[in-house]
């Protein structure tokens, strides 16, 4: 088997005339409405990948593990669709995925649940085995592939965030040789959020360590005889963005950091960074090409983002000449009308000591007030200071969404918002409701409540102290007995919420609990 990285979370594996192209993210416009840009630029494979279906069609695959724009490539795939080779896409609860390939022109499309199988074949004797692995609770829609020739396994998890479940595909599926996941955040907490700059370091290490640690447990776990890191950070160009790229501390660590935090708690497994053009051959157990390009330190780092943002700085010049020229007024009472659809959809008993509120640059004085417990949407004057959950933003980048250009979630990873929130406390409904588009709301709001009514409950050890506990995260379901203690909490595996066990189970972050219960020892008794 013959593995080639093509940046971010982008492989092409091939096996004697075989190939699965795996999340081609090439495009030199980037992704979220050019916030993001692919680190380092791998630009120069769009031809070449290109050229590589056009050549292979017949026995090349195209596999899009998800929706977002970092691995959902519309504009390359665009370009390839006349050739119509056949793609790979999980099966999600919501069509919407598969109706957008549809749009696209695609016409051979095979649509994989979650833990379903499928060889494919080319034109000879040679195949590859995959199996699809999918995470669908509508906040999170993901998948990881695992692709194996017969002899050698390769598990790319990319962003899919199903920790949880690897004890049960190591049994499933025995040894992996190779591995690779996400080592760096991509959320807009804390990127976004309006915080003092000693909170916003503090919450940035903990999320890159825990994020580490989440890998790393991963690799002990599975024991691949090598990890890749992949699937991020992206960089961003836009010079309102461009400060996050030099950030002392944040969620973006790069490969250089990851690789020598993981060595350090990992003997039996290869640690290599990895740049497009990278070619490891899995027989040979070496890379056999290796990209002039490294990134093995901050200085390379720098330097590259630098030339990167003078390369591309008349895209940003362009893209403010075509703003909008819609009036402010006019883009507001729009979104009005968005949020009121969103209201309606949007039907829970829990109740909400916070309002919304919505703000564009543009008109500081003036916001939108959304009470969810009353699904009113109103024009109000003012913003009070507790009790809020306040978004700015630029009236362009809104009107993208209103003008379904972008999705609401592909908004919310452009990180061109502002956020406060008082009390600082994380809600899973809210967070869906800003992320959701309206008429997927009421299948949010279900799939939440379901997660919430499993009242399965296990016992579980946290250095030698037992707890009876909820068997499921209340955030995204996570199976919380794959989780593990740190100090007086318990981790969840996937998204790395902590549970105060001494504390009822209270969740660190949020309102949420596992309702712990200390469990009292026969000898404690006696």
């Amino acid at each position: 088997m013959r593995i080639e990285y093509l940046g971010h979370a982008g492989f092409i594996v091939s096996h004697e005339g075989v190939a699965i192209i795996m999340d081609p993210w090439l495009s030199e416009t980037g992704a979220f409405d050019s916030a993001w840009f692919q680190f380092p630029c791998n630009h120069q494979y769009y031809r070449l990948v290109k050229q590589y279906v056009a050549q292979q069609r017949d026995n090349t695959f195209i596999y899009v593990s998800h929706e977002h724009k970092d691995h959902f490539d519309k504009g390359f795939l665009s370009s390839v669709v006349q050739y119509q080779p056949r793609l790979i896409i999980p099966a999600f609860q919501l069509p919407d995925f598969f109706d957008e390939m549809r749009e696209l022109g695609f016409q051979n499309i095979l649509v994989l649940e979650d833990c379903e199988s499928h060889v494919i074949r080319g034109t000879g004797d040679g195949c590859l085995a995959i199996k699809l692995f999918v995470d669908d609770n509508q906040l999170n829609r993901d998948s990881a592939i695992l692709v194996s020739d017969g002899k050698y396994k390769f598990l790319n998890l990319n962003d899919c965030k199903i920790f949880d479940r690897l004890n049960r595909l190591k049994l499933d599926e025995g040894h992996i040789d190779v591995f690779a996941c996400q080592f760096s955040g991509a959320t807009w907490h804390p990127t976004c959020y309006q915080y003092e700059k000693s909170r916003y370091d503090q919450i940035s290490r903990r999320k890159r360590i825990s994020k580490f640690v989440s890998v790393l447990n991963a690799i002990k776990l599975l024991e691949p005889g090598r990890y890749f890191p992949s699937a991020g950070p992206a960089c961003f160009l836009d010079p309102m963005l461009m400060h996050i790229n030099f950030e002392a501390v944040n969620i973006f660590p790069h490969q250089y950091e990851a690789c020598a935090f993981l060595k350090k708690g990992i003997e039996n497994t290869c640690i290599d960074p990895i740049m497009p053009g990278d070619v490891f051959d899995t027989e040979q157990d070496k890379f056999v090409a290796l990209s002039d390009v490294r990134m093995d330190s901050k200085e390379q780092v720098e330097k590259h983002i630098c030339y990167l943002a003078e390369k591309y700085r008349n895209l940003f010049d362009e893209n403010k000449r075509s703003r909008s020229a819609a009036s402010c007024e006019t883009i507001l009472e729009r979104l009005r009308e968005e949020l009121l659809k969103k209201v309606s959809n949007f039907h829970t008993e829990e109740s909400f000591d916070v309002s919304l509120y919505f703000t564009l640059e543009e008109m500081p004085k003036k916001h939108l007030r959304v009470c969810l417990q009353t699904r009113q949407v109103e024009p109000v004057d003012t913003v009070p200071a507790d009790g809020v959950y306040h978004l700015t933003f630029p009236a362009w980048q809104i009107e993208r969404v209103l003008d379904r250009d972008i999705t609401w979630e592909d908004f919310s990873l452009t990180f061109r918002v502002k956020l406060d929130r008082t009390p600082d406390t994380y809600n899973t409904l809210i967070n869906g409701f800003f992320f959701s588009e309206a008429e997927n709301l009421a299948h949010l709001v279900k799939t939440i409540d379901e997660i919430r009514g499993n009242k399965a409950r296990i016992v579980i050890d946290a250095d030698g102290v037992q707890f009876e506990v909820n068997q499921y995260c209340p955030h995204q379901g996570a199976n919380l007995q794959h989780g593990w203690a740190h100090g007086e909490c318990w981790v969840c595996p996937r998204h790395r919420w902590e549970f105060d066990l001494e504390n009822g189970g209270q969740c660190t972050t949020s309102n949420d609990s596992i309702h712990s219960i200390r469990c009292i020892s026969l000898e404690a008794e006696s």
